[in-house]
């Protein structure tokens, strides 16, 4: 799978946009998968979202909260670190 910065950069202001600390993954499916801005099929899939979130986990951009110490794919919950908020903001302008 090709790294998809668009869906990247929905993830992360998704994640900021959110009121609470941590958003459930299946929000995040659900949200960015009904997105019209995906690339031509109405959103992204929940494998190339799930994808995208190790992606970010990977640079520390999030932190996943996962049941019962489990790997990537029993992912519960995602929230923004510092360097994901760093990151938004870098590229605001």
């Amino acid at each position: 799978m090709r790294r998809d910065m668009h869906l990247i950069r929905n993830m992360l202001v998704t994640l900021e946009q959110h009121p609470g600390e941590y958003m459930t993954q299946p929000i995040l499916v659900s949200v960015l998968s009904n997105s019209v801005e995906g690339p031509g099929r109405g959103g992204w899939t929940a494998e190339e979202i799930s994808a995208h979130v190790v992606l970010l986990r990977d640079m520390d951009y999030v932190e996943m909260d996962t049941a019962d110490g489990g790997d990537e794919s029993t992912t519960v919950s995602v929230r923004l670190t510092w360097q994901g908020y760093d990151y938004l903001d870098a590229i605001a302008d």
